[in-house]
């Protein structure tokens, strides 16, 4: 052997001995079997873990290996020591109160998304709307005086994409929700309309196009008599309110509605509780409304890129912070999954130690076609003043 063959032999030799001190101190790669986490991390994924015991942050996600288990699992990070927290339909409490709009939290999960979908099939145009709505290359184009809406195709559940878009039914109804859409609303005069319900609550996005080209945003809240007046909660005037296509989204989580227009948060609303609807008679707040419908009146109105989507919603299951508060001792997190439904959480164990988190997923790795960067808490954009 050559002295040169010799020098590269120890040279792949140190690499392997430092690849292998940094998987064992450093990071390591592991297999998530479970659906647990599933849409953010889907089950045979593997993720990349950097070994780190700085204390984590709210939603930030941690792998935990629990004392007497022998495989890790993912979880996300919901309760922080010394807070008391709790699941109340579906939601997360801090402190006995909701999470407000400018907190990050965890990126929506869409639902439904013309993107890997019949848009027609979700939000199906009735046969008496065929002269008002057409449907023409992905636009939905809204040519009336009196106008119309075009409501969601049944109940929202806690579905998700799989890692190649192909949608899987959840089991379990969910309150909170948020449409995105491109809409052009360029005829002066013209109004358009978003709605989302929740219970007995019809909240509304009222866009109103003003002869001198500027946008008037409304946010109401009805209730479901169609003939009485709408509750205003804030509305703005948008100065520059330039024609052709923009990205609405509307949202209603944690019993607050949110406005954005472009990526720009222009108008934010907080109401207290939700009504229950007429024919909840049990008044346990089921959602027997249609769920987001969009459409408006005098002008017209083109739309595309629709995109219905939820926020995390937490079942009841377990008996630990789901029918009373949870106060969390020092040094001790209350971890939760995103997929709740097949989740095993804090819910059935209680708090977790800190010294049970040895690390941070970062990235999932393989398959090489699902590699992507893994999110915690995304926060919202600034509301503009």
């Amino acid at each position: 052997m050559t002295k040169g063959s010799r020098r590269w032999l120890w040279a792949l030799a140190f690499l392997a001995l430092a690849l292998l001190v940094l998987k064992s101190l450093v990071f390591g790669i592991y297999r998530v079997d479970t659906p647990s986490m599933e849409p953010t991390i889907h089950g045979g994924e593997r993720v990349l873990v950097f070994y780190d015991r700085t204390p984590p942050a709210r939603f930030d996600l941690v792998v935990v290996l629990r004392k007497g288990d022998d495989t890790p699992v993912v979880k996300r990070v919901a309760g922080l020591p010394g807070e008391r927290v709790q699941i109340v339909d579906g939601d997360l409490l801090v402190e006995g109160a909701r999470l407000g709009p400018d907190v990050p939290r965890p990126r929506a999960i869409p639902v439904f998304d013309e993107r890997w979908q019949d848009g027609e099939k979700g939000f199906p145009i009735p046969e008496a709307a065929r002269g008002s709505w057409t449907r023409t290359r992905g636009e939905w184009a809204l040519r009336a005086p009196a106008g119309g809406q075009l409501e969601f195709y049944g109940d929202v559940k806690d579905s998700y994409f799989d890692a190649e878009h192909v949608l899987v039914p959840g089991e379990v109804p969910v309150n909170d929700l948020a449409l995105e859409l491109e809409l052009c609303q360029d005829d002066p005069g013209a109004r358009a309309r978003l709605r989302l319900s929740e219970a007995g609550d019809v909240f509304e996005l009222l866009l109103e196009r003003a002869q001198d080209g500027r946008l008037k945003a409304s946010l109401l809240r009805r209730g479901e008599d169609a003939a009485a007046a709408p509750e205003l909660l804030t509305t703005r005037t948008i100065e520059r309110g330039a024609g052709g296509w923009h990205r609405l989204r509307f949202s209603n989580i944690d019993n607050a509605l949110a406005f954005e227009r472009d990526g720009e948060r222009l108008l934010v609303a907080t109401y207290a509780e939700n009504r229950f609807a007429r024919e909840d008679r049990l008044q346990v707040g089921h959602n027997l409304l249609p769920r987001a419908s969009f459409g408006g009146e005098n002008g017209t109105l083109l739309f595309r890129n629709l995109r219905l989507e939820r926020d995390l919603y937490y079942t009841p299951r377990g008996g630990f912070a789901t029918q009373r508060g949870e106060d969390l001792g020092l040094d001790r997190y209350f971890l939760l999954g995103d997929n709740s439904s097949f989740s095993r959480d804090g819910r059935e164990w209680r708090e977790t130690p800190a010294e049970e988190i040895i690390g941070r997923p970062t990235w999932i790795v393989w398959p090489l076609s699902h590699w992507r960067a893994i999110e915690g808490a995304v926060p919202p954009p600034q509301l503009l003043r």
